[in-house]
Parts: C-alpha cells; structure tokens; sequence
C-alpha cells in the first residue's frame, strides 16, 4: 500500500492528530469542549502511551495520554469500523488504572478517568453523536457505581444531532474537514502548518518507512 503524502494528512490522521494534540492548550481545548468541563491544567500530553504491567500481558498504546490533578484522560481518534471497540475500551480503562495505581498505593489514589473515542462512523447504529457509558445498577439505572471510570464514544456522522453548538461543530470537523468555527478554523491552520514544516515531513516520512520495514 503507498504512504499517503503529508499533503493529504487531516487532522484525524494519526500522525497529524498526535502532533497537534502534542500541544497542551488545544488538548486541554478539545477536552473542554467535548466534555463540557473545566481543566485548570494538563501535563504535557504523552502521545502513543504504551502500558504492558507484565511481559506475558497484552500491552496497550494508547494515541494520546493526559492528566490532570484529578483526572485521566485518553483520546482515540478511530477512522475506521472496529468490532472490538466496546473491549478495547474496556482493556485501556484497566490498563490505565494499573498504571495509575502502583504497588503500595491505596484505591482512594485511583483518578477519574475518561477513555474517549472520536468516531467516523456510528459503532452503536443510534445516530447519536454521542455515547456515555458508566456502571449502572440493573434493578435502579439511576444508581451509578461511582468507580469514576466513563467512556465517551463520540460519532461525527450524526454532529446535526448535537445540540451544543460547540461540539457539533467539532464534529463536523471531523466529518468533513471544513472548519466551522473559531477552535475548528484553529485546527485546521495548524494542520497546514504542520504540513509545510520540514521537520515534520522528514519525521513522517521516516515513521511510515520503520512502519513498513516492521
């Protein structure tokens, strides 16, 4: 399969998604935005988080990693249909928490966590534009568990649906590539940026070269 030029890149690319979410502000932008909270302050965003607590367990690498005093966060850009999502998020939910918690440390450490997933497509067939899940008692749904574990499944397909302006804006961003506001048109000039620097090129061109000599 030939490389996809740099020039055609945007923004739910790998490579360029994990460069412009290298940047704390838009990260911490972005995560405002899609979950309607404030963050004070992130650390600085670890791009391709790898977590293997053991040699014979399966690892994980997770796109973009960040937390905050209180919180952790992980964001999956998805671009294709993937069966095993629902697992998927189930298996980087537990492998954050055992990163979070070392050997010695008490439950109460455990942060909140969000494991996010911005889609191209509609995994659940709703065509809802977003999906929360969190543990619920069966015999009362309005009982939540409170372990402070969410995963937020969000599909750019249905951004008519949304009824927050701010969101539906990022993902019809996603959908289309055409920015529609002030922190859309934001991104995309930082996609061209990104395009044109020449470290950035010879970085991606040499990533894609290891990637298919592996």
């Amino acid at each position: 399969m030939p490389l996809k030029p740099i020039e055609e890149l945007t923004f739910t690319d790998d490579f360029m998604f994990g460069r412009i979410m290298q940047n704390p502000e838009i990260c911490k932008g972005l995560l405002e935005r899609l979950l309607e909270i404030k963050i004070e302050k992130v650390e600085y965003p670890t791009l391709q988080k790898s977590i293997s607590p053991h040699y014979k367990s399966k690892g994980v690498r997770l796109d973009v990693y960040v937390q905050d005093i209180n919180r952790v966060f992980d964001i999956e850009i998805q671009n294709f249909l993937d069966e095993n999502l629902p697992k998927r998020t189930r298996y980087y939910q537990s492998m954050m928490d055992i990163d979070l918690l070392l050997k010695g440390k008490n439950y109460t450490q455990l942060k909140e966590s969000f494991v996010i997933f911005i889609c191209k497509y509609d995994h659940f067939k709703l065509n809802l534009p977003i999906y929360t899940f969190q543990n619920r008692c069966d015999e009362n749904s309005s009982l939540i568990l409170g372990d402070k574990s969410i995963k937020k499944v969000f599909n750019a397909t249905a951004y008519k649906n949304e009824k927050d302006v701010a969101i539906s804006a990022f993902l019809q961003y996603i959908c289309n590539q055409k920015p529609v506001d002030d922190f859309t048109q934001k991104l995309s000039s930082i996609v061209e940026k990104i395009k044109k620097h020449e470290v950035n090129r010879k970085e991606y061109q040499s990533m894609n070269l290891h990637d298919r000599d592996n």
